[in-house]
């Protein structure tokens, strides 16, 4: 094989028509898509179907360099449309090769039958072949190629080859752009190769945005190179970028008829394309018709089902169509936006129908939209969306709208943020809205835990029945009750409350059964406050909600009954996660403020850790002066202020310092195990057990098992529920 045929390939084309793209050329080695068609010897047909800027070229380059057989090349023109014409190419740059004789284009279809040594030809820019004379020769060179040899075509769009029986008939390699695209590893050795550095997670998010197009990812890197900050140049590289969108301009658009180009602009504001979608939005009939075509066209439509019914834009072109689409008709894109959003909003779709009506800047409709499904979004994680919504009005567009106002006064109850709430919620006005603006006001903002109560009683009378918002209602009440003392109107408000909440807003259901893990702890119900807490904790991981400021209580109450069961490593962690969301919390309601760090002292004090208790119990003061008709909380105080001082007392003024395996040990000294059975649960040995009931008794100041528990109780690391035959179920999970 000459040399000469790989490096420089003899072609039929236009004097301007590129020569095949080396390497080098803004690209990477693509070592294993090489090997992907060389190794499929056993296969005619290697078909290269993508856009502009997937490395065909450039892939047909590297496997001709690499290839052990004669490797001719054609680039393919308009002349070629001319049978003869093809004819003549072919034969030339098999020749060139010296895969045949010159002259052989007459009998073209018999020459390729029988060469003397097996070998590729690759048709290059293929998109330009659309005669059926040309595509029957290319048809017949298939049929009639010798065992071992190769063709491989790579075009812009889907040659008419009659590719469903090739396929069938397992004839057929194909790569498209998915195969194509860079992955990770190849776009960072090409960030590198021009001296620019990224982190991994930006390096993901550039290779997102591009859908890893090679020529976008290259076009990245040289507009990069033009800023003072390169990576943050590449991170948030758009197809608004004038580099992306000149070569689409150039090497995509220019394709287009008229019609097709104006259809594709108007289409790029949706994210999901269908005939029925496009027709309602862009008023034609013709829209399934049209999207079919153009799919075939390789228009960076990507299909999103087999039956071509919906499809996308690449992102990059879609953004660049939009810029296109603002600058050619700037004033279609509001209606445009409109009428996706009514449709959407028709077909069920309410994100979409909202998304749409914030970019027609419709702040009424996406307000009214948005605040129907604000308690779902939110209750389930979604509140970085919402935020994302409503910046999209700014500041002046929330405010000029009632329900994009109670929104934001939702989301900034989510994040604890009490002034926030109350200057959203104010803005919100009167009318429909009132009661909700009512009630989130008195969640964040009142500290008299009765007239929160009676606020939030109210405020439930004006809403429907079917509200999801009700459950923050009953929420709201059943605390009332239970800090002030009424614990039976309690339990049955936030039973209502997480009944009501559990597929709306898990978020409330969470903190429903938190209050109530408190109550169960009161009566001393250990088995239940495990229960509830522990479905507390789980609902808010399951529903994205356990980075929410106000879990916190949640993560506290689970902390305090975590350690009341001995389980001391998990206390630690919910307490210290529960103390990180609690000081994202902007001074919220007095009441929720000190009833977290109640539930973290006793935490604490079950844990040995007196000191820390000490100094949650002193915040706290501050927090019920200012609820001080909290009286069930402030007993609480006043318990927990008792255990810290006798701890103090007893131990002399000295912190106990259980280790976490020596408090493992206390739990079990009320019951009447024996060391041997308590070291059976917690898979140890008996020796084990004794020394740290040892270090127990010494560090207790305890001469015996029974006086280390009363101490032990004096002091908070035990409870009254902490004794023989009462809950041994809890005192077993231990195990």
């Amino acid at each position: 094989m000459s040399v000469a045929a790989v490096e420089r390939p003899v072609v039929r084309r236009r004097a301007h028509a590129p020569a095949p793209a080396p390497v080098s050329r803004g690209m990477v080695p693509r070592s294993n898509l090489v090997a992907r068609l060389a190794g499929a010897a056993d296969v005619p047909l290697s078909l290269l179907v993508a856009p502009a800027g997937y490395g065909k070229t450039t892939l047909l380059g590297e496997w001709g360099r690499s290839s052990r057989r004669p490797f001719a090349w054609v680039l393919a023109t308009e002349a070629d449309n001319d049978p003869s014409h093809f004819a003549r190419s072919i034969a030339e740059a098999l020749a060139a090769a010296g895969i045949t004789k010159k002259n052989v284009a007459a009998k073209l279809p018999g020459a390729v039958a029988q060469p003397a040594r097996s070998f590729v030809l690759a048709i290059d820019r293929a998109e330009a072949l659309r005669s059926p004379g040309s595509m029957q020769l290319l048809r017949e060179l298939i049929e009639r190629l010798a065992p071992g040899s190769r063709i491989a075509v790579a075009s812009r769009s889907e040659p008419q080859l009659g590719l469903g029986t090739l396929r069938a008939e397992g004839l057929l390699l194909e790569l498209r752009a998915t195969d194509l695209a860079m992955s990770v590893r190849e776009a960072s050795a090409l960030v590198s190769a021009h001296g620019l550095a990224l982190d991994r997670e930006d390096l993901e998010l550039l290779v997102h945005r591009t859908e890893g197009w090679p020529a976008a990812l290259a076009l990245a890197v040289l507009a990069a190179l033009e800023e003072r900050s390169p990576a943050r140049a590449l991170a948030t590289f758009s197809g608004s970028d004038r580099f992306i969108g000149d070569y689409i301009e150039d090497e995509l658009l220019g394709a287009f008829a008229d019609a097709d180009l104006a259809f594709l602009r108007r289409a790029s504001v949706l994210d999901r394309l269908s005939g029925p979608t496009c027709d309602r939005v862009l008023e034609r009939a013709d829209s399934a018709r049209m999207l079919k075509r153009l799919s075939r066209m390789n228009a960076m439509l990507i299909p999103l089902d087999r039956a071509d019914d919906e499809f996308r834009c690449h992102r990059l072109f879609a953004q660049a169509l939009q810029a296109d689409l603002r600058h050619e008709d700037p004033g279609s894109e509001p209606g445009l936006h409109a009428r996706a959003s009514e449709w959407f909003a028709e077909h069920g779709d309410v994100e979409r129908s909202i998304a749409h009506a914030a970019a027609a800047g419709d702040p009424d409709r996406a307000g009214e939209l948005l605040w129907e499904q604000a308690a779902d979004l939110l209750g389930w994680g979604r509140t970085a969306q919402v935020g994302r919504w409503l910046r999209s009005f700014g500041d002046a567009g929330v405010a000029g709208s009632p329900t994009l106002a109670l929104t934001a006064a939702a989301q900034a109850f989510m994040a604890g943020e009490r002034s926030l709430v109350e200057h959203w919620a104010s803005l919100a006005g009167q009318g429909a809205v009132e009661p909700y603006a009512q009630l989130l006001r008195s969640a964040a903002g009142e500290d008299r835990v009765a007239q929160m109560g009676e606020l939030a009683e109210s405020a439930v009378s004006g809403m429907a029945e079917e509200s999801p918002w009700l459950a923050l209602g009953y929420f709201l009440q059943g605390v009332s009750s239970h800090l002030t003392g009424g614990r039976e109107a309690a339990r049955a408000s936030l039973e209502e409350g997480a009944r009501r909440a559990a597929a709306s807003t898990p978020i409330i259901q969470a903190l429903c059964l938190s209050q109530l893990a408190l109550l169960a702890s009161e009566r001393r119900d250990g088995a239940a406050a495990e229960s509830l807490a522990a479905r507390a904790k789980a609902q808010v991981e399951r529903s994205g909600t356990s980075e929410y400021p106000i879990a916190a209580l949640v993560l506290a109450v689970s902390a305090s009954v975590e350690a009341q069961l001995g389980r001391v490593e998990a206390s630690k962690a919910d307490a210290r996660e529960a103390e990180r969301l609690l000081s994202l919390v902007a001074d919220f309601s007095a009441w929720y403020e000190a009833e977290c760090r109640l539930a973290l002292a006793r935490a604490a004090l079950r844990l040995g850790d007196s000191r820390q208790a000490q100094q949650l119990l002193e915040d706290t003061d501050a927090y019920l002066e200012r609820a001080s008709d909290a009286a069930v909380a402030v007993a609480w105080l006043k318990e927990c202020r008792a255990q810290v001082n006798q701890s103090a007392a007893t131990s002399a003024g000295r912190d106990w310092s259980l280790t976490t395996a020596e408090l493992r040990v206390l739990q079990f000294l009320p019951t009447h195990l024996s060391f041997p059975e308590i070291a059976e649960r917690l898979y140890v040995s008996s020796n084990t057990v004794k020394t740290h009931a040892r270090a127990v008794y010494r560090k207790l100041d305890a001469s015996s098992r029974g006086e280390a528990v009363l101490r032990a109780r004096e002091a908070g690391l035990l409870d009254e529920a902490s004794h023989t035959g009462v809950g041994h179920a809890a005192l077993d999970a231990l195990s």
